[in-house]
């Protein structure tokens, strides 16, 4: 277990800058009772010159975290890559630093710091930029060994240039870097095709394993026994494990049966900042807050095509329309939000009569496409029948079943 960060000594015994106060806090909390992960780790500190590497990974599955742990390991000398000079950015909707401006300011303090330099606080993002490549420059210049770590690339502010360009701009050569970012959207697919960080290598962060999830509850001095019970509740979500740990340290551990099916105030506090954030990306965009609807209302997962045909709009403004939400949404064919309490969330906001309304007309959807004998729907062939079957449509459902129905799933089945 790492302890909390030091709040006098910074990189290599640097004296901490104001950037670095600024996050101590938030630093703390993500370090406390932070487990495993050892083998990332471990492998994160073979990082050479040059490389580039985003850790990707989903909602409350400890990318934050993990990038924490490296920043304060590589303090205290217990995480050692071969890079001897370290800066370290937050990119983050919460607390507003996911602008190029913020980026800049913090990136730039920090070379300075390591050049026992100082950069001045009010200058254009163009002046910015071009200072940050001539710090970095002189640091390599040096034989000094330069390495960013960089959290939460996925929460950058929609500009030109974003974090990512500009970020884009500084790495490769002879500076490293080690990102975190959601799997959707991915941050560097706007870049060229051939420029570096659009080829970094992607690390996949894992669920936790069984004997991780039992270290945790051993640092809230639990019964070890109750590992296997959290593991099932969590599935290993580093966010959810913690909070489940905590909430039984704080209220006893009699309280895991009610956790199985209301989540700790932790998880339900976080995914309904992750709703207000959703809500707010979507803005007074009618076709995105009913695109999400229908998925919260569907029965089964439904693809962008069958979404598009559902909604009678064009693939392209269907992904128009869920391009500022995408980061709530895991990647795929498949539209599904990013954890099942967010699509909870969202059918809250929608309420009942427009969640029915909506339901009817999935079905009424697939009513259509049974009759006009064109292509049946990947969702109509998995839920028709089903939601026949629910309504009581009894002679509906038994003239469903025809030799063309039979075709299509067995289609279906095999490109399954």
């Amino acid at each position: 277990t790492v302890g909390a960060a030091s709040t006098t000594v910074g990189l290599l015994g640097v004296p901490l800058g104001a950037y670095r106060r600024e996050i101590d806090t938030w630093l703390r909390y993500l370090v406390e009772h932070f487990v495993g992960r050892q083998d990332l780790i471990d492998e994160l500190e073979q990082i050479q010159s040059g490389d580039l590497i985003v850790v990707e990974g989903d909602a409350g599955d400890g990318k934050s975290a993990l990038a924490a742990r490296l920043l304060v390991a590589y303090e205290r000398a217990e995480w050692t890559p071969e890079a001897d000079a370290l800066a370290f950015l937050r990119v983050s909707i919460d607390d507003g630093s996911n602008d190029v401006e913020s980026f800049l300011l913090h990136l730039n303090e920090q070379l300075a710091g390591l050049l026992t330099d100082t950069a001045p606080s009010t200058e254009s993002v163009a002046a910015m930029r071009l200072r940050a490549s001539h710090l970095m420059g002189r640091l390599v210049e040096g034989g000094r060994r330069p390495l960013l770590i960089i959290d939460g690339l996925d929460e950058q502010k929609s500009e030109v240039p974003n974090v990512t360009q500009v970020l884009a701009d500084l790495v490769g050569g002879e500076v490293a870097c080690i990102a975190t970012s959601r799997r959707n959207p991915d941050p560097t697919g706007e870049l060229a095709p051939g420029d570096p960080l659009r080829r970094a290598r992607k690390r996949r962060l894992p669920a936790l394993e069984a004997s991780e999830i039992a270290l945790l509850v051993e640092e809230h001095n639990l019964n070890p026994a109750l590992s296997a019970e959290v593991a099932k509740i969590t599935g290993g979500n580093a966010l959810y494990v913690r909070s489940v740990c905590q909430e039984m340290a704080d209220e006893g551990e009699q309280i895991l049966r009610r956790l199985k099916d209301q989540p700790p105030r932790d998880v339900n506090d976080y995914f309904r900042r992750q709703f207000i954030l959703l809500r707010d990306s979507a803005g007074d965009r009618s076709l995105t807050w009913k695109t999400l609807v229908a998925v919260t209302a569907a029965s089964e997962p439904i693809s962008g095509t069958d979404l598009a045909d559902f909604l009678q709009v064009s693939p392209a403004s269907l992904d128009d329309a869920l391009r500022p939400v995408r980061r709530y949404l895991l990647p795929g064919e498949d539209i599904q939000f990013v954890h099942v309490l967010l699509g909870r969330r969202v059918s809250q906001a929608a309420g009942q009569p427009e969640l029915a309304q909506t339901r009817a007309d999935l079905v009424a959807w697939g009513d259509r496409l049974v009759l006009d004998r064109g292509r049946l729907a990947d969702y109509v062939l998995r839920s028709h029948a089903g939601a026949l079957r629910d309504l009581g449509r009894k002679q509906d459902l038994v003239s469903l079943i025809t030799p063309r129905w039979i075709r299509a799933h067995r289609q279906l089945d095999a490109s399954l």
